[in-house]
């Protein structure tokens, strides 16, 4: 099945079968720009632990046929990288849901990590921060704007009115806004132009049936092993799934054949919070260089993408439940299969 990846990031890959090897802030925009990427999937145990979840219970009316979308950018500076989602309607393009979240390294004695913090993923960490989403750590992250900024509005209030403001809007139709009544963030038009991008996304992928309220639901979970960690976007009615997108980020040595996180190699700024040799990368970005390493070191005879397509064409159209008993896939050759069938499973009962 084919979803769309919009983002400030090219097209290469690395693998979590290979072990590998801040603060916040206010800025100006630095809204991303376009590439596409097809979804896809990896490789380890049955555990889809899906520690801190960061889930958009947006519902919306009843419709025939959605579109998925999602985009991966830099709406707030260089000190972050942000994630959005975008469910649209296929036949008008207008959003029925969106999700926006930032990865940001933040005191580590103070927020909850990224899943595998404590793992292989987070001994690539520099000292006393973590990798957190903004979302998670709503709280902390909204203290230090009231104290550093005199913010006066929560920050996931703020993410809700860009999430709520977009509804019912086209990619088009968002081009030039630049506030949101109820947000009162700098960089409130960063935001919006990046949900516009994963709106695009959409537009150019596959659609899909549903019937019922459609839900968007977002979570991040440990689908394969410790070294990285992976988020699951999943669109749900009527208690089945009607589409899903799932991708990992894992750090991967620097070259330049890995096409880092926005801002991934800033080391002025975000990068900072990572050792230097290693960059924060998504999989699906570097799909082919993924492979090949899949290819090398484990013998596949397919693309992750490809693998990953077959997984999510298995789960749409069916419940948590039915999606927890499955083993094996038909077309994915990764180990992992059933981790990345649970972690999708553990996003459309999680309600945060």
């Amino acid at each position: 099945m084919k979803k769309i990846l919009l983002m400030l990031l090219g097209g290469l890959l690395c693998l979590s079968l290979v072990a590998c090897t801040s603060s916040t802030s206010t800025t100006t925009t630095a809204t991303p720009e376009a590439t596409t990427v097809a979804t896809a999937q990896p490789t380890s145990e049955p555990t889809a632990e899906a520690t801190a979840e960061a889930t958009a219970e947006a519902e919306t009316a009843t419709t025939s046929s959605v579109k998925l979308g999602v985009a991966y950018g830099a709406p707030h500076g260089t000190k972050a990288f942000g994630y959005a989602v975008a469910v649209i309607d296929a036949e008008t393009n207008a959003i029925l849901a969106a999700f926006i979240d930032e990865y940001q390294y933040m005191s580590a004695s103070d927020t909850a990590g990224v899943p595998n913090s404590d793992g292989g993923f987070g001994e690539n960490y520099s000292e006393g921060v973590q990798l957190a989403s903004k979302k998670v750590n709503a709280d902390f992250y909204s203290g230090n704007m009231a104290e550093k900024g005199g913010s006066t509005v929560a920050l996931k209030d703020n993410y809700g009115a860009i999430e709520e403001f977009v509804v019912g809007k086209t990619a088009a139709e968002l081009s030039g806004v630049d506030t949101v009544s109820g947000s009162t963030l700098q960089d409130t038009a960063g935001y919006v132009t990046l949900i516009a991008q994963a709106a695009q996304a959409a537009e150019v992928s596959e659609a899909r049936e549903a019937s019922g309220t459609i839900e968007l639901h977002s979570i991040e979970g440990a689908a394969h092993g410790d070294k990285c960690f992976s988020l699951a976007a999943v669109v749900v009615a009527d208690g089945k799934v009607v589409d899903a997108f799932v991708d990992e980020f894992q750090y991967l040595t620097e070259s330049s054949d890995v096409e880092a996180v926005p801002n991934g190699t800033d080391r002025e700024n975000f990068a900072s919070g990572n050792v230097e040799g290693v960059v924060l990368a998504s999989k699906q970005v570097n799909d082919a260089y993924y492979s090949a390493m899949l290819a090398e070191k484990g013998g596949a005879t397919q693309t992750y993408s490809a693998s990953m397509d077959a997984i999510i064409a298995e789960a749409i159209g069916k419940t948590a439940s039915e999606l927890s008993a499955i083993d094996t896939v038909s077309g994915s050759t990764l180990a992992d299969t059933a981790n990345y069938l649970a972690l999708i499973a553990e996003a459309m009962t999680s309600s945060k």
